[in-house]
């Protein structure tokens, strides 16, 4: 194999490399996106949990009480 041959294929490959970690780059700044969603999501579900354990949330009534067409 000659310099030459041998240079080609390492081109080739950095090349291979360079378009893989782009992908990964992608990927990671959509995964980044997601938590930050779900971040926000969970923070709102537990203020609101909270606000229901304060009793502040609105009326749900009793646990154990019939519905009303008993």
């Amino acid at each position: 194999m000659t310099t030459e041959d041998r240079m080609t294929e390492l081109e080739i490959k950095f090349s291979h490399q360079e378009a893989a970690l782009e992908t990964l780059q992608e990927l990671v700044y959509q995964h980044e996106k997601t938590i930050q969603r779900l971040d926000a999501v969970v923070a709102r579900m537990s203020k609101r949990l909270g606000a229901l354990m304060q009793g502040e949330g609105p009326d749900i009534g009793p646990a154990n009480e019939p519905p009303p067409h008993y």
